[in-house]
Parts: structure tokens; sequence; C-alpha cells
């Protein structure tokens, strides 16, 4: 009976550590795949457009930050500069055409500054 339980008991720690190998295995790939992944982006929706004056409820963001807009079907739709604030309004400039932006166009920003690349 000795030996059975001497058996049993090696079975049960090898289990244990292959259980522990495993646990850390998947704990290493989450936090690889949480280190990859995109900072949280904030949204807010086309309010109404005046001439090339874009405003939208939302996104929080910083005058000189990136955003981009799709449609309400998610097409993308081009980039904008956030140029300022009018109470809870965020005031956007387009960087390209507004063909297709309208009320409830999707607003997401980038959480960085529009940035113009230069040299080879």
């Amino acid at each position: 009976m000795g030996n059975e339980l001497n058996c049993e008991l090696q079975a049960l720690e090898g289990s244990e550590s292959a259980a522990t190998s495993l646990v850390e295995g998947i704990e290493r790939k989450v936090l690889r795949v949480v280190k990859e992944m995109d900072p949280i982006r904030l949204n807010g929706k086309v309010d109404q457009v005046i001439g090339l004056v874009v405003e939208a409820s939302g996104p929080a963001a910083s005058v000189g930050d990136l955003c981009r807009i799709e449609n309400r079907s998610g097409k993308p739709l081009g980039e904008m500069e956030v140029v300022g604030f009018r109470g809870e309004k965020t005031l956007l400039m387009p960087l390209g055409a507004l063909e297709g932006v309208g009320p409830g166009s999707m607003v997401t920003t980038s959480g960085k500054p529009v940035s113009v690349g230069v040299g080879p």
C-alpha cells in the first residue's frame, strides 16, 4: 500500500508541476499580448459640420491631436486635427476631403499629435 501511495503522490506532483508550467506559459502569452495592444482609444461623434470645421461630442483630446473619422458603418473617411473646443464640444479640421462626414460619424483620437515625417 505504501508503494501505491508513493506512486499516486508522484503522479500528483507531476501533474501539479505540469499545471504550474501551463499557467506560467499562459501568463507569459497574455502579458505579451497586453504589451503589444494599442493604448485605450477614446471615441466621440460628429454633431455638425460648418464649412471646414467639424464639431464633435468628444473625443477627450488635446489641441493638435490626430483623430480618425469613419462613417456610421465603420468605413474610414480620413484624418483630422483637434484645433479647439467650444464648451464641451471638440473642434476639428480635416487633413483631407470631408466627403461622407456627417452627424453621427465616429471620431477616434490617436492620443498623439499630428506629425509629418521628414528625411529619407
